[in-house]
């Protein structure tokens, strides 16, 4: 844990909330709250990112004074394996175990939805960085989404680009759309074939890849065939690289844009590329330099993880629990029931609102973070730097 509170985390922890005179803050223990993502699998790296950025929120949150005038955060970690029955499963051993004030998870959608299932039979909050749009159209009163839909990231992609050809000059090129076949890549994918042609993309090639992928032969094939100027990707980092690196040796030098960020706003993607990595474009919800704020937080999140950048699910999942905090706080109790309702009217626009694009959250009928967009990075010098909107951007697009 962290030995001393930054000022940023001071702030954030004010923004929370003052003493509560309720019952349940008149306790002394710790307030466990369920972090379940995957720490196996194809998505063990972003399932580990996520919990990097939860539990340096918690030490953030602790450091500073903890919720409830005093109370400490504890973490009860559930790995959400290579399914979703898997991480279902692990979800509910979870809640069954320990009480808990509320849970983050399971940052891959196809998880994301049946562990919120559980959560929502539990009258649990799940408080979730994933995408899918199904996850706020169940009518489930528990599900707190506080990233845009992935209908937003794959239609927001084509008006960024769009945008961005036009400053510069450019027409939109023809484009390849690849996504993998969990839920979130579904959903991105079909979003992304029906939004290209509005948007005057020329779509050359349309295919969903197995996650798990090993093989890439035959799909560059494809894309060698196909001859697109654009290669619109997502899926985990494990197959980005390989169909990024692969159409690379066959020299394809198109330029890459990432649907919704996913493997290639991760560490490895970097690592791997090395200097290859420059000009690849990606969508995120969050991004280390749009704020003062996000900036100390990610820079802090760099030097305990020896990176270069803050991924976006770990700054995601760094939001999500000081959401849960601020929760506790507002309701004056770590009963999950009455966190829950308190999130249902969470209005901020200040303490972890202020590392969001927008600068506020707020939740809806549904569930869903209405104040959420999507910010467009670019790999310059090897760093993701927010280039699209113009009103967030920190640099010039290099198209």
């Amino acid at each position: 844990m962290l030995a001393v509170a930054t000022t940023a985390a001071v702030a954030l922890t004010a923004a929370c909330g003052g003493r509560s005179d309720s019952a349940d803050a008149s306790g002394d223990s710790d307030i466990p709250i369920a972090l379940v993502y995957p720490t196996s699998g194809v998505w063990k790296t972003q399932g580990e990112n996520s919990l990097r950025g939860a539990q340096l929120a918690i030490n953030d949150i602790n450091a500073a004074g903890g919720v409830l005038g005093g109370r400490k955060l504890v973490a009860k970690v559930a790995d959400a394996g290579n399914d979703p029955q898997t991480a279902a499963s692990a979800a509910r051993q979870l809640l069954q175990r320990d009480k808990v004030a509320g849970l983050l998870g399971a940052y891959l959608s196809s998880y994301t939805l049946t562990v919120s299932t559980v959560a929502e039979r539990a009258g649990v909050a799940d408080v979730t960085q994933s995408f899918s749009d199904e996850l706020v159209t169940r009518g489930y009163k528990n599900t707190f989404k506080t990233t845009p839909t992935a209908k937003a990231f794959s239609t927001s992609v084509f008006d960024y680009l769009v945008g961005m050809y036009e400053a510069a000059g450019k027409k939109p090129p023809s484009a390849a759309i690849l996504a993998s076949d969990d839920a979130s890549g579904q959903q991105q994918y079909a979003a992304a074939v029906e939004a290209a042609p509005k948007a005057n993309f020329d779509v050359v090639l349309k295919v969903q890849y197995p996650a798990n992928i090993t093989d890439t032969n035959a799909l560059v094939n494809r894309i060698a065939a196909a001859k697109p100027e654009i290669l619109l990707l997502n899926g985990p980092d494990l197959a980005e690289i390989q169909i990024v690196k692969a159409i690379r040796a066959r020299g394809i030098d198109v330029p890459v844009v990432g649907l919704g960020g996913a493997g290639v706003t991760t560490q490895a993607f970097v690592d791997s590329l090395g200097a290859g990595v420059d000009g690849v474009l990606a969508t995120v919800p969050f991004n280390g330099d749009i704020t003062p704020r996000a900036a100390d937080v990610a820079k802090r999140y760099n030097a305990q993880h020896s990176g270069t950048f803050m991924p976006a699910e770990s700054g995601t999942a760094y939001v999500g629990a000081w959401l849960i905090a601020k929760a506790i706080d507002k309701a004056g109790s770590a009963d999950a029931k009455k966190v829950a309702d308190a999130l249902r009217t969470l209005n901020i626009s200040d303490g972890p609102a202020e590392l969001y694009p927008g600068g506020a959250v707020r939740f809806n009928a549904t569930g869903l973070n209405e104040s959420a967009y999507p910010l467009m990075i670019q790999y310059q010098g090897g760093k993701p730097v927010t280039v699209w909107p113009e009103k967030d951007a920190k640099a010039k697009p290099k198209l």
